[in-house]
């Protein structure tokens, strides 16, 4: 088990729900990724014990939360910040919102693989917003 300080990612907006731990540098430590479709809660908490284990860390060396706050399912952002805001009270850390859009486009910029240097300006992200519609 590691004791070295780390940073906790929450985003439940979409319906693949996303939690991560990485390290203070940004590196990533250990992520979980499942297909919570409308029912983020009901999977959220078993999820992160598992990320914790992946990570071989406890909540106690949580250093830092950021939150995706959308835009996405009321549903799913309202879970993934009461989750967020309330571990980070309870662990008395600091909490960030990113926008949901706003951390995809990052994670595809650096996921390219080409070699090629890319940013999130390079990158248009498309959300499903109810039956016809998209952010």
């Amino acid at each position: 088990m590691t004791d070295a300080p780390f940073i906790l990612a929450i985003d439940t907006a979409t319906r693949r729900a996303t939690l991560a731990l990485g390290d203070l540098r940004g590196t990533l430590i250990a992520e979980r990724v499942w297909n919570a479709e409308h029912r983020p809660g009901s999977s959220l908490h078993t999820q992160l014990d598992e990320l914790l284990s992946d990570g071989e860390t406890r909540l106690a060396h949580i250093a830092a939360i950021v939150a995706g706050v959308g835009p996405g399912s009321f549903t799913g952002v309202r879970v993934g910040l009461a989750t967020a805001k309330t571990l980070a009270h309870a662990l008395r850390v600091s909490i960030v919102g990113i926008g949901t859009p706003d951390a995809l486009a990052y994670a595809a910029a650096r996921a390219t693989g080409d070699g090629s240097v890319r940013t999130e300006e390079d990158f248009a992200v498309v959300l499903p917003a109810g039956v016809s519609d998209h952010y």
